[in-house]
């Protein structure tokens, strides 16, 4: 699990190709056309980066679940807390979007959450996101943790 990492400066640009981890891995599940991707790591800030023409999404922001659905016990905290994105300048992302990710319904997206983590935030005026409203600081945290718990329980009653 991560932890406090910062994602700043970088150029993330058109990062389609297959992926090629260890069939056994974890990193296996990453869809091709990812370009930053946080699972179950608190505290980390992506910020002034330059982030376009990857074909899943630009930034995604999930727990270990929606890798591992079901009954999988973790031996780390399987959920992205404290997570803080903004500034960042997002362009043609999420236009040719793999398979799981498509299965979402998570198409054109500069951004993906899955919901998980009631107090990571965004603030990315005029980026495209899956869903469509992310929470951002100014949200009260009633709404911020009510926003999460209801997001979470559509998608499982979706899928």
């Amino acid at each position: 699990m991560g932890r406090d990492t910062r994602v700043v400066g970088n150029r993330v640009i058109a990062n389609n190709h297959p992926n090629f981890a260890d069939p056994n891995a974890i990193v296996a599940k990453v869809p091709p056309g990812t370009g930053v991707f946080i699972m179950a790591a608190d505290g980390t800030e992506v910020a002034g980066n330059e982030i376009r023409g990857n074909d899943s999404f630009g930034i995604a922001v999930v727990g270990l679940g929606a890798a591992f659905p079901g009954t999988t016990s973790f031996d780390v905290g399987a959920v992205p807390e404290g997570t803080w994105i903004h500034d960042n300048r997002l362009v043609d992302n999420g236009r040719n979007p793999a398979p799981a990710v498509r299965a979402l319904g998570a198409v054109n997206a500069d951004l993906l959450w899955d919901g998980s983590g009631w107090d990571n935030a965004w603030r990315q005026p005029g980026a495209r996101a899956f869903p469509p409203w992310l929470p951002d600081r100014t949200w009260p945290t009633f709404l911020r943790r009510a926003w999460s718990r209801t997001f979470s329980l559509l998608r499982v009653l979706a899928g």
